[in-house]
């Protein structure tokens, strides 16, 4: 103790961690190439625990609320096992809605597939018809680009022959391997049901951990900020899975009245697009609206597309108001902003979390203004 209290000691001894940390910044800057491969590395063998985390996660939302749901029953086993029950639940429920997709949702997509598929022939050569009333009897636009041999023989499956199955094949081999897909995937959902079992545990650990090692005024702030990012993320993902669903189940009836052919596949391109935020809404209406006038007469297709305009208005100020609510009070510049942002690095996954991230860093930004307002307050007045 002496000895740290001995001003030239320490004056020496700050010099020597000065060095130190300049020595390890210039290994770290002289090494950066290594150090990032081991880190990815690193991360892509942990990569079946992280999508085991992300699977826990979803499945985590509806598994929450089966809980909270089985512990208002009045048998007490039900209230001592009720997150065993409800893990177990939605398990099964997630097996049976796998179960279903692959057995009657694929079959029907695949079949509407290859009937659009035959019939591109006859929609291209309808386009031409519509191309010559417009330019004159003599216009062709197919034979102007040279496609009608293509078209004559067009096929699903022409689209892999001009790929090659080689270079797919290599491809998936390449990226995957058949075995170590399996394994990574069935090492992700054991790793999903353990977390999904052991969810309380590990939050327990966790805040044990933290409130350890971080000043308490601190610890607060953050489980603060942590409880409000997990909530919103849970909330924007569920509201926006329920606003799918909604979307999907009205198109299929309102496409299925009307007649429209492959109303099936219509019915997933809105509900699919449906969760990209603000965007995909409109990708997903003009794509319907496309293959409207594509397949139908110009009468259905007007009607599927007063139909789709009303049915994205009804969603954006009556469905998305009332599940959202004030939950994500941003405004339009900062969710075009921010889903721009997510998808130029992140893709599809970040323009579907732009807008809860964007959130969260709202709040934090208004938190931070609101506590410089008071301190400057405080200063004033003294």
């Amino acid at each position: 103790m002496k000895l740290l209290n001995n001003p030239e000691f320490r004056q020496w001894f700050s010099t020597f961690l000065l060095v130190l940390a300049g020595i390890l910044s210039f290994m770290v800057l002289s090494n950066f190439g290594v150090i990032t491969g081991t880190i990815s590395d690193f991360i892509r063998r942990l990569s079946p625990f992280i999508t085991g985390f992300i699977i826990a996660y979803l499945l985590g939302i509806p598994c929450g609320a089966i809980e909270q749901r089985l512990g208002n029953v009045a048998s007490g086993f039900v209230r001592r096992k009720a997150r065993v029950l409800s893990v177990t639940i939605t398990l099964l429920a997630t097996v049976a809605l796998i179960t279903l997709t692959l057995f009657i949702v694929v079959p029907a997509v695949v079949a509407s597939a290859q009937e659009f598929s035959a019939q591109i022939p006859t929609y291209i050569n309808n386009i031409v018809a519509f191309s010559q009333t417009i330019m004159g009897p003599d216009f062709n636009l197919i034979n102007a680009l040279g496609l009608q041999p293509f078209i004559d023989d067009f096929s699903v499956m022409q689209i892999f022959d001009i790929i090659g199955y080689d270079s797919i094949w290599t491809f998936i081999v390449g990226v995957f391997g058949a075995a170590t897909f399996v394994v990574n995937a069935t090492i992700a959902i054991i790793s999903a049901i353990y977390i999904l079992l052991d969810a309380h545990r590990m939050k327990m650990f966790f805040v044990w951990l933290i409130s350890s090692i971080v000043p308490s005024k601190t610890s607060s702030v953050f489980f603060k900020y942590v409880s409000n990012i997990n909530l919103n993320l849970k909330t924007f993902i569920y509201c926006m899975v329920v606003d799918s669903l909604i979307m999907m189940t009205i198109t299929l009836f309102g496409l299925t009245v009307m007649r429209v052919n492959f109303s099936i596949i219509l019915a997933l391109v809105i509900g699919v697009t449906n969760l990209v935020p603000y965007f995909g809404s409109i990708v997903g209406s003009l794509i319907i609206i496309f293959m409207a006038f594509l397949t139908e007469d110009v009468g259905t297709a007007v009607m599927v597309t007063v139909f789709i305009i009303i049915l994205q208005q009804i969603d954006a100020n009556v469905i998305k108001v009332k599940l959202f609510g004030d939950s994500f009070n941003l405004s339009p510049f900062l969710v075009i902003f921010s889903i721009t942002i997510g998808g130029s690095y992140y893709g599809v996954p970040g323009m579907v979390l732009a807008i809860p991230i964007m959130a969260i860093v709202k709040t934090i930004f208004n938190d931070i203004m609101d506590y410089r307002r008071r301190v400057k307050t405080m200063d004033n007045r003294l």
